[in-house]
């Protein structure tokens, strides 16, 4: 991706973790990421299923919170979608800084999200009791999936591996077609 960088860049957009992927972008790669963006470029993170990565305390997870503190370029994006149940109420949140948010509210619509489902995302943040159970839940199910599977005869590789052997595969060179 960092490849493809031109001055004319504006605006990158990365999901960690991704899906459908299972891709993470570490700390370090967020910080290789930064550090070739252009300078008046903005590094949008999608971090909308922000709450699952502790799932994957083996990797050094990229905190988009942590990179907007230290970069005014970086605009973190998560929802109230994904671990909170939310989905149907469509309700998520960016954070950046002032004039990115300025410019932003100059272009939204006037009544995006409706009284419930703001009450709802209002009383989802003293949430996080729920918030670990239905992390451990769905952790569980996953589990019972990947026996299912093994019964049957296939090995599943945790998302971590997918992930890792999707860009080995992605990065290889390609042969050149014969005619």
């Amino acid at each position: 991706m960092i490849a493809g960088f031109t001055p004319r860049t504006k605006l990158v957009v990365i999901g960690t973790p991704n899906n459908p992927t299972g891709s993470i972008v570490t700390r370090a790669g967020a910080a290789k990421i930064l550090a070739a963006l252009p300078a008046r470029a903005l590094l949008v993170i999608d971090e909308a299923y922000h709450e699952y990565a502790a799932e994957w305390p083996e990797v050094d997870h990229a905190d988009g919170m942590a990179l907007l503190r230290g970069d005014h370029r970086v605009v973190v994006l998560r929802t109230f979608s994904k671990i909170y149940g939310l989905a149907g109420l469509r309700v998520g949140y960016g954070l950046c800084p002032r004039d990115i948010a300025d410019a932003c509210l100059k272009v939204k619509n006037a009544f995006d999200v409706t009284q419930v489902a703001l009450d709802a995302a209002l009383a989802s943040l003293g949430a996080g009791e729920e918030v670990a159970r239905r992390r451990e839940a769905t952790r569980a199910g996953r589990e019972r999936l990947a026996d299912g599977l093994r019964e049957r005869g296939f090995e599943p590789l945790p998302a971590v591996a997918v992930a890792q052997r999707l860009h080995e595969r992605l990065a290889r060179p390609v042969a050149p077609a014969r005619h």
